[in-house]
């Protein structure tokens, strides 16, 4: 592994800034998964709150990790690409892109409940190629099962 970065963040709305440290998985190729670890300062020392894994560059790989409104905000590359515990992202069947150059991002947000970090609200995929497109809603719920998908926006 080798050292990215560390951001400074109130992850956990306490008014005071958690570590995120982002490592990058050495794996020999040209594969650059990267681990995050959130660390909260308790007792005098360093806390684990909260690791996760991401994927591989337009294969689920981070983004961008900030932020908003008391919340955290995960941007990850790919179609719906959010995080399903520690070591897995969501991932939509047929979701293929060139590795080198991902046309797709996805922003999901979570909260601390003073235990886990729970999702909120619904997760936005961006075109990185147009920028001024409206996000799209919980993409994999559409393409996963489509006729679930249109039975649910003619309910509302």
């Amino acid at each position: 592994m080798s050292y990215v970065t560390t951001k400074f963040l109130d992850v956990n709305g306490d008014g005071l800034d958690e570590a995120a440290v982002i490592l990058k998985i050495e794996t020999g190729g040209g594969a650059i998964p990267q681990l995050v670890y959130l660390y909260e300062w308790k007792d005098g020392q360093p806390a684990l709150l909260w690791n996760f894994r991401t994927g591989d560059r337009a294969d689920g790989g981070l983004k961008d990790l900030r932020v908003e409104n008391g919340e955290l905000v995960v941007e990850l590359y790919g179609q719906d690409r959010f995080l399903l515990g520690q070591t897995e992202t969501g991932k939509i069947t047929g979701d293929e892109e060139q590795l080198c150059c991902p046309i797709y991002f996805t922003g999901t947000t979570y909260k601390w409940n003073g235990k886990n970090f729970l999702m909120q609200k619904k997760r936005l995929t961006y075109s990185v190629e147009n920028p001024s497109a409206p996000p799209v809603e919980n993409m994999a719920d559409i393409v996963n099962n489509p006729k679930k998908a249109k039975s649910q926006y003619r309910k509302r």
